[in-house]
């Protein structure tokens, strides 16, 4: 069976990989504040129209997946 992309090691190699502190990273995961930063975020999203990442607005208009990063 395939890891969830969150579990680890692979957020420990993707943030190494990113140039970020592992366990900073991890640690973040479960912070309180952090979570809570996370579900307004989410929150927003889909009160925007978005429904997954990535996801940029840019005025009023919303731009969703990464193929559209180069219209951003």
């Amino acid at each position: 069976a395939q890891a969830h992309a969150g579990a680890e090691p692979d957020l420990a190699a993707v943030a190494a990989a990113a140039g970020q502190p592992p366990g900073a990273v991890a640690a973040a995961t479960t912070d309180p504040v952090a979570r809570e930063r996370l579900a307004a975020n989410a929150a927003a999203l889909v009160a925007a129209g978005g429904w997954r990442a990535p996801a940029f607005t840019v005025g009023t208009e919303l731009f969703v997946g990464h193929e559209r990063l180069s219209l951003v």
